[in-house]
């Protein structure tokens, strides 16, 4: 699959660091990115959900 038809997503912490970028392909369902967040979320430290209508 070429790399332009793939999705990349990433998450600002409240510390300021990172979590991805991500690519992932437009066929992934939420369950296998929230696997993949949640396996690299940290530990420790403040947890800030925010969502944004586009």
């Amino acid at each position: 699959m070429p790399e332009e038809d793939l999705l990349e997503l990433k998450f600002r912490l409240l510390d300021g660091s990172d979590i991805g970028p991500f690519m992932y392909p437009p066929a992934s369902t939420v369950a296998m990115l929230k696997e993949r967040i949640v396996t690299e979320w940290p530990k420790v430290g403040s947890w800030l959900i925010i969502c944004r209508k586009f």
